[in-house]
């Protein structure tokens, strides 16, 4: 038997972001056609090329391989601890031009990887610090 989803979503594992995440999802036509990887900073392991960066390129590829995925949704949330722990932010502002900065880079690397994977890069940004509230919006 065989099974294929269109999509991949790169995260966070941040808790706070599931609820609204999973509500994004269903509005957006991902529930139900997508692979999912969770991992904390996601994005900045693959913009820094850490250990973990080989691992998600490879989950990556083996979706595309395994499920015939042909989209990678990278999406990267304000307030996120991996952040906060390797920068000193003066505003929300600079912590997100500094997060963009990076997905648009980790996109590069997955390209370089998997040139006929499009990537669509997401800001997930927190309206308060419990994530009850969060506005989606796609990086262009």
């Amino acid at each position: 038997m065989s099974h294929h989803c269109k999509n991949l979503l790169v995260r966070c594992m941040d808790f706070r972001l599931t609820r609204e995440m999973n509500k994004w999802m269903e509005n957006k036509g991902y529930a139900g056609d997508c692979d999912l990887v969770s991992l904390a900073g996601a994005g900045k392991a693959i913009a820094d090329g850490t250990p973990e960066c080989e691992t998600l390129l490879n989950q990556i590829s083996l979706s595309a391989k395994l499920h015939n995925s042909s989209c990678v949704a990278l999406i990267h949330h304000s307030q996120c601890g991996a952040y906060a722990g390797a920068y000193t932010f003066a505003n929300a502002e600079e912590e997100k031009a500094q997060q963009i900065a990076d997905m648009k880079k980790a996109a590069e690397i997955i390209k370089a990887k998997n040139p006929t994977m499009a990537v669509k890069l997401i800001w997930a940004n927190l309206q308060d610090d419990e994530g009850r509230e969060i506005e989606f919006e796609e990086i262009v």
